[in-house]
């Protein structure tokens, strides 16, 4: 018995279907809005510290995908979901030497909120930044 092909309407309907999902792909939020996971939160110390360990602000370094995405892929109540998605489009947003007080206003966090590497926040990406807030956002990918 020989493999029939698969005709071509049926071929293009699963094209326009898969397609539905590319806005997800990208790395790229299209409202600027972004699951953030605080993976790296150091004092910065200026080139001219000498040693002193005088630091003018924090190191910060999230790992961040478009919260449409883990909304959608991960979040999502469906219990007929048995794995979890692979390939999630993820990018590294880094701070050199920002102030603690402007990190927790991009946060949203009162001064009695965490803090902390391992966390988990909500933020959105804005262009041009916050005021006293300005970073650099990494494709791992490129």
């Amino acid at each position: 018995m020989s493999a029939v092909p698969m005709p071509s309407d049926v071929l293009a309907l699963c094209g326009n279907v898969s397609s539905q999902g590319d806005p997800l792909n990208d790395p790229i939020s299209g409202d600027g809005w972004y699951y953030a996971f605080l993976s790296k939160l150091d004092p910065h110390y200026p080139d001219n510290d000498k040693g002193k360990g005088d630091p003018d602000g924090l190191t910060a370094t999230f790992e961040i995908a478009p919260r449409d995405y883990v909304e959608n892929a991960i979040l999502r109540t469906d219990s007929a979901v048995r794995t979890f998605p692979r390939n999630m489009p993820a990018s590294l947003l880094h701070f050199e030497s920002v102030l603690e007080t402007d990190l927790r206003s991009m946060l949203k966090l009162a001064e009695s909120d965490l803090l902390a590497e391992g966390e988990w926040y909500l933020v959105k990406v804005e262009n041009p930044p916050a005021k006293g807030i300005n970073g650099v956002m990494v494709d791992p990918e490129a």
